[in-house]
């Protein structure tokens, strides 16, 4: 019955003129065929192939005299090897990489600060600054990083927030968003040690907070600097300053940046000499951090660095080149 029924709508459609709808009417409906292996090849090809996560092999013959330590890849985000990475501890004049941190980001490099009596009283490490002299903001910066000045910590925090309660209070604000979960600031140069409220954090944050201020060509400029002298902008009072960092002035090709610290000793609870540093070689950027050193020595920090750093550069897995 359904044969006479199409067969009718043909001859209707030829007596009309509509070829072509007869044509549609009789003749089937072919779909192209497309095997699911072809599918499945298709979409392999559009894949990308995941790298294995970079790994370090011999671990157990690595030897370190620091109460904690970590390498960090940033560009995998991957902890290479790490004792005490993520407790909080302080970790002393390395808070100063905040500090830049915010002046690069809210501040101008040209901008003249006047020195007021509390940055010009600060303990510790100093720049040099006199109350009442006027000093570039970039100057500053070098007083920071390189001679780990307090009073330019005091003198930039002051520029930036207007007192130091305030950029205490952006520190950590700044340190929440970037997602620095084992961060507390408590003042901008890192002198207070307290192990709760005091100015801390852990190993692996440092290392995040390092790979951060690597965006900033003019802080890593900075940073890489080995000796400036300047002067205040009526061009008296010069000063020479000499970066602390011995990757720096020991003139390693390696280096990209990084920061000294040094606190009270560590059998009292103190810091400690501790050190942040990046270095590039064969393809790979590690970030190394040493806090606690058991020697007490100048150089300490930078010992363990450079032999934790060698040591990853040495026994990673994958080679950059494969």
């Amino acid at each position: 019955m359904f044969h006479y029924l199409i067969l009718s709508l043909s001859l209707l459609a030829n007596t009309l003129g509509a070829n072509s709808l007869a044509s549609k009417i009789e003749q089937p409906i072919i779909k192209p065929n497309v095997s699911a292996q072809s599918v499945n090849n298709s979409a392999t090809k559009a894949l990308p192939i995941p790298k294995p996560l970079p790994k370090l092999t011999n671990t157990t013959s690595l030897s370190m005299e620091s109460q904690a330590y970590l390498v960090f890849d940033p560009k995998s985000a991957t902890v290479l090897i790490e004792k005490n990475g993520y407790k909080k501890r302080p970790m002393a004049s390395t808070i100063k990489i905040m500090t830049a941190i915010l002046t690069v980001e809210r501040g101008k490099l040209d901008d003249v600060v006047t020195i007021s009596p509390k940055a010009a009283s600060q303990p510790g490490s100093s720049a040099g600054l006199r109350n009442g002299e006027q000093i570039t903001v970039k100057n500053l910066l070098y007083g920071l990083m390189l001679n780990s000045g307090n009073d330019a910590a005091m003198a930039l925090a002051e520029y930036i927030s207007g007192n130091e309660e305030s950029f205490v209070s952006l520190m950590n604000q700044r340190g929440s968003e970037l997602g620095l979960t084992q961060f507390h600031a408590s003042d901008p140069a890192g002198l207070d040690e307290n192990p709760i409220s005091g100015t801390i954090m852990s190993p692996y944050n440092l290392a995040k907070l390092m790979s951060y201020s690597l965006k900033f060509n003019n802080l890593k400029d900075i940073m890489k600097t080995k000796s400036i002298e300047f002067t205040n902008v009526d061009g008296k009072i010069p000063r020479t300053l000499t970066n602390s960092n011995r990757f720096v002035t020991f003139d390693d090709p390696r280096i990209l940046g990084g920061k000294t610290g040094t606190g009270s000793n560590i059998g009292s609870g103190g810091a400690g000499h501790v050190l942040v540093s990046a270095l590039e070689q064969n393809g790979y950027t590690f970030i190394g951090v040493a806090s606690g050193t058991f020697a007490d020595k100048p150089t300490a920090s930078y010992e363990q660095v450079k032999k934790l750093l060698n040591f990853s550069f040495d026994n990673i897995q994958p080679k950059a080149s494969e």
